[in-house]
Order: structure tokens, then C-alpha cells, then sequence
């Protein structure tokens, strides 16, 4: 398959799936072809290796909000029961089943809403402590420099300049293994949403 008949049949896809963003998706597996040909692919091996356009548009879909998600699921029942002919007792279901599947509703974006917040507080205590010895190590070496004009006793200095040497090491050592710490985190938080989403909603 071609570079543009793959696109035109993505869009195709994307658009009867009612998905956002469709120029956004086109743009980006655009690149990924010409990233793919550029490292000596065919065109048509660069296309095949993106896998089916079944399987991207699954993909894509499972990052709608878990509410979007909800929302499609009670219209996909809906629909199928209107068409089968069953459309009252559908909707006799749904008002006599509130008790129970309402507070279940609540309950998955309470624990979707409780994960997210989670994550996220993680990720703030990581980067606060990520920012906080380089600052430590400033704040040294800048009570080091006032030092010498001989505020301090030479021993105070030498610990300042000491410290503020070992902090930015430490800074400096920290540096590659948090931003792997942050990319690898990110990935599985998005993968655990994605298969709890797939769990719920297939």
C-alpha cells in the first residue's frame, strides 16, 4: 500500500469512528512513513510496518476520556436495542438498573480520577526533589563566594564549596536516569489507563 492510499484510508477510518484531531493523526503518521523511508524502507514496507489501519484506529480510539468512552458504550446499547426492536425496554432497564449501575459509573471515574492524581503527585515529588539539589548546591556555593571575602573561618568555606561540589555531581548524575524515570512512567501510566479502558469498555 502507498503512502496516500495508507492516509486515505486512515482518514477514512478515523472520520466513521468519529475520532478528534484526524489532520493531527494524518500529520504525524505522515512523518513516521518518511521517517521510516528515510532509513531505507519502501514505501510499502514503511506502511506495512505500521501495522493494520483497524488496529491504529483501535488504538487511537482508547484515548478518548474515560467519560467519552461511557458515553459511546450507552449509545452503542441504546442504538442496538432500538434497532432490535426493544427501545422501551432498554430505557425501563436503564431507569429501574440507576441504582446500581450509576454508583458503579461514579465508582470506575472515581478510581480513573484517583490513579491520575496519584501519578501525578509522584511525578511532583519527584521533580521537587529532582530541582532541589541543585538548588541546595547554588545556595552552597553562593555562601562559599560570600565566605571569602571573610565572613566565614576557611574550614566553613571548604564545606560550602565541598557540599556545593558533591550536590552537583549528584545533580549532574541525576540528570539522564530522572528524565528515563519521568519517559518510563509517563508510558506505563498511559498503558495501565489504556488496558483498564480496554478491560472496561470492550
Amino acid at each position: 500500500m502507498s503512502k496516500e492510499e495508507f492516509l486515505s484510508a486512515l482518514k477514512t477510518e478515523l472520520e466513521k469512528q468519529n475520532l478528534g484531531n484526524v489532520e493531527n493523526m494524518l500529520q504525524f503518521y505522515d512523518e513516521m512513513i518518511c521517517d521510516r523511508m528515510e532509513d531505507g524502507m519502501t514505501e510499502e514496507e514503511a506502511t506495512a510496518s505500521l501495522g493494520s489501519i483497524q488496529d491504529i484506529v483501535k488504538e487511537i480510539a482508547w484515548e478518548k476520556p474515560v467519560t467519552t468512552l461511557v458515553k459511546e458504550k450507552v449509545q452503542q446499547s441504546r442504538a442496538k436495542a432500538e434497532n432490535s426492536g426493544k427501545g422501551a425496554i432498554w430505557a425501563v432497564l436503564a431507569i429501574l438498573g440507576s441504582p446500581i449501575w450509576l454508583p458503579l459509573v461514579i465508582v470506575i471515574l472515581i478510581c480513573f480520577a484517583v490513579i491520575c492524581l496519584l501519578y501525578w503527585i509522584l511525578v511532583l515529588v519527584a521533580a521537587l526533589i529532582v530541582l532541589l539539589i541543585p538548588i541546595l548546591a547554588l545556595a552552597f556555593l553562593i555562601r562559599g563566594v560570600m565566605g571569602l571575602s571573610g565572613i566565614s573561618p576557611a574550614s566553613r568555606i571548604i564545606d560550602d564549596f565541598g557540599g556545593a561540589l558533591v550536590l552537583g555531581s549528584v545533580s549532574y548524575l541525576m540528570f539522564r536516569p530522572c528524565l528515563a524515570f519521568f519517559g518510563g512512567t509517563g508510558k506505563v501510566f498511559v498503558n495501565m489507563l489504556t488496558g483498564i479502558k480496554k478491560t472496561l469498555f470492550k
